[in-house]
């Protein structure tokens, strides 16, 4: 499930939420507990990889983490 429109600030609520509510509705339709894959989409993305703030042309790969640890 892909969830977007969500601040750094509502990560905690929306995973204490929506997600809790989303595992006890499936498991209410299906009879068991059904996994799945919540993913927060931010779109936001201020991340600059040179220091004339110029970001890498289309295509670049960063092969590393760029993303914060909580997300």
């Amino acid at each position: 499930m892909y969830r977007d429109g969500v601040g750094d600030g509502n990560l905690a609520i929306v995973y204490e939420h929506e997600v809790e509510l989303m595992k006890k509705q499936l498991k209410g339709a299906y009879g068991y507990d059904v996994k799945f894959t919540f993913i927060i989409v931010s779109k936001r993305i201020m991340t600059r990889f040179f220091l004339n703030n110029d970001n890498p042309p289309c295509g670049t790969i960063i092969d590393d983490v760029v993303t914060q640890p909580e997300r």
